[in-house]
């Protein structure tokens, strides 16, 4: 007999069950992979949009940047591009804006730059002004913009009569040496002694880093200025004396790049002709980088007409020591002045006099050694010495310098034959701008003067 085996319907039902639970767990993993899939299409598509929307904000910023190394420079330069009302623009939506840059010519990187600058306070003349404030907008090539601002400030090079960066000391009488002048034929009104009283503005500034003593008296119409107190302090008999618990900053001398001889190799002066050589009495305005110490014995003017003599004299390392002279000069010498040691000696300049033009004559040097005077005598000086780290030790005070001169230690012993007589036309003998409080700000708060729009800022 056959025996016939019966499944129950339960049994057949189970493979059928596990066969729509795979189904839906496929479908399950299906859907998660497309929904990660979607998430990360929109991410990438959203971090590409992100990436360029951040890529024009940059181009847009790069561009202003250019448009505020533009207002730097032609700040720096002046010419035709500078405002005679503190106000300078370019502007990129309106080219011909006629009160703005003019457009022609524009380097590339300005495209689509447009920027103010004025000056603060409001309304100074460009030629006086102390400070600027520079707004600048760039934009990229989709219309994305960008802006940032920065302010420029400037000071005068040449602000003291005679500053030291360590210290300055004077032992004499220096009441009847001290006084202002302008370039030019010798006149009343041209040149002035410094009155004894004091005066408001003073009549010169000497100033030092460090410590300030006069043990003779000065005009108290001269101020003394010394910063930096803790370290030393001054004399109340330096004029009318002035303290600053801060230091004032004297940037070190640098040449500018390229190469530059060394005149008459470093011995100049109308002395060392009687040894045969050529006419060293005469030197033509530009630049001279001397690398070893020099020397000047006699008469030295600058070739009238040919602008201003920029003589450094960079010592290297192995030269450059306390016991170096980085300067000799020779007793009763006329550097860049034509007025002579007698006339000093004899009350001062003299009617027939021209009194000289410092800024014809600068000497800058990084010597930490001597600015030596040879002989029992000193010398005239027209111009400019910026040694901030060497010495000057004049034994006597007998000599005269018409200009300014920043040193690192001034001695004077002696007197009352230190004569200093500063040219009231370098106070506003200005330094390079200096940039500060750069930030990014927001496009919309530029106002760019327009007259042909009727925009008004």
């Amino acid at each position: 007999m056959r025996h016939v085996q019966l499944r129950s319907t339960s049994d057949r039902g189970s493979g059928g069950d596990d066969e729509r639970g795979s189904i839906i767990v496929v479908l399950a993993v299906i859907l998660v992979v497309v929904t990660l899939s979607s998430l990360l299409a929109v991410r990438v598509i959203g971090n590409d949009q992100i990436i360029m929307g951040r890529q024009a904000a940059y181009t847009g910023l790069s561009a202003a940047d250019a448009g505020l190394s533009d207002a730097l420079f032609r700040l720096d330069q002046g010419g035709a591009d500078t405002p005679s009302d503190g106000v300078m623009c370019l502007n990129a939506t309106d080219p011909s804006d006629s009160d703005c840059i003019s457009q022609t010519n524009l380097p590339a990187q300005l495209s689509g730059v447009s920027y103010v600058a004025r000056t603060v306070p409001a309304g100074t003349s460009p030629a006086n002004a102390t400070e600027w404030v520079v707004q600048a907008i760039g934009t990229a090539q989709d219309g994305m913009r960008g802006a940032v601002q920065e302010t420029l400030t400037r000071t005068p090079q040449y602000p003291f009569a005679l500053f030291g960066k360590k210290s300055l000391s004077f032992t004499g009488n220096t009441t009847g040496n001290f006084g202002t002048f302008n370039p030019g034929p010798y006149s009343s009104s041209r040149f002035e002694m410094c009155p004894s009283t004091a005066t408001n503005p003073p009549c010169l500034s000497i100033g030092s880093d460090g410590s300030l003593t006069c043990s003779g008296p000065s005009p108290a119409s001269v101020q003394g200025i010394y910063f930096n107190t803790g370290s030393g302090g001054g004399s109340q008999s330096c004029g009318t004396s002035q303290s600053q618990n801060t230091n004032y900053n004297v940037p070190e001398p640098y040449p500018p790049s390229g190469n530059y001889t060394c005149p008459m190799g470093g011995t100049m002066g109308s002395t060392y002709d009687s040894a045969g050589t050529t006419d060293h009495e005469y030197i033509s305005g530009g630049t001279y980088v001397c690398t070893s110490p020099i020397s000047i014995a006699g008469d030295l003017y600058v070739t009238p007409g040919t602008g201003p003599v920029l003589l450094y004299v960079m010592l290297p390392q192995s030269q450059n020591t306390a016991s170096t002279a980085f300067l000799q000069v020779a007793t009763d010498s006329q550097i860049n002045t034509f007025i002579s040691y007698a006339d000093m000696q004899s009350g001062g300049p003299q009617p027939s006099d021209t009194l000289p033009d410092p800024t014809q004559f600068q000497l800058f040097s990084n010597s930490v050694g001597d600015l030596t005077v040879n002989g029992s005598h000193g010398f005239v000086y027209g111009g400019v010495i910026d040694a901030p780290e060497a010495s000057l030790t004049a034994n006597g005070c007998q000599s005269y310098i018409f200009g300014a001169a920043i040193i690192n230690t001034y001695t004077c012993h002696g007197g009352p034959n230190l004569g200093l007589f500063y040219d009231t036309q370098l106070s506003s003998f200005w330094g390079a701008w200096q940039v500060s409080s750069f930030q990014q700000i927001n496009p919309a708060s530029v106002c760019i003067p327009d007259p042909n729009t009727g925009v008004s800022c």
